[in-house]
């Protein structure tokens, strides 16, 4: 038998096959493989985002770190698959760990991340808006 000419080396599967060695089942590896390494992405995304924090209290720094790893853990799957479809070459597996740590680094700069995606939207929807109506706004076709 020939070995493969390209294992297959994310972190995913690496994340599978040491949780095969640490006696799961095969099955089971399957699945939490990918999400521990989202788990330990998010952990170190939300530790930068600690890291920008006022010092708190300890159960403070735990709630902050429990809140992020666990919207991280939900929304870095259909985030990962996303930009899978935009970008045919980015196999999703590749892409979890990557956006689990941008994602949970962001912290509780959400608001600032939202309005920043809306201003891009803005500034697309202007562009086109120019692009349909040469005229433009103050300068109605039928001169009223």
């Amino acid at each position: 038998m020939t070995p493969p000419t390209n294992p297959n080396l994310d972190l995913v599967s690496v994340a599978i096959a040491l949780l095969g060695v640490a006696s799961i089942a095969p099955e089971a590896a399957q699945i939490i493989g990918p999400y521990a390494v989202i788990f330990f992405g998010a952990l170190l995304g939300a530790s930068f985002a600690a890291s920008r924090r006022e010092p708190a209290s300890r159960w403070a720094a735990v709630w902050f770190m429990a809140k992020i790893v666990g919207l991280t853990l939900v929304i870095t799957v259909p985030c990962a698959q996303l930009i899978a479809t935009a970008y045919p070459n980015a196999e999703v597996r590749w892409t979890l760990g990557p956006v689990a740590i941008v994602l949970a680094g962001i912290g509780n700069a959400w608001p600032k991340v939202a309005a920043w995606f809306l201003g891009l939207v803005r500034g697309i929807v202007e562009r086109w808006a120019s692009t349909t109506n040469p005229r433009g706004p103050n300068n109605p076709p039928n001169g009223g």
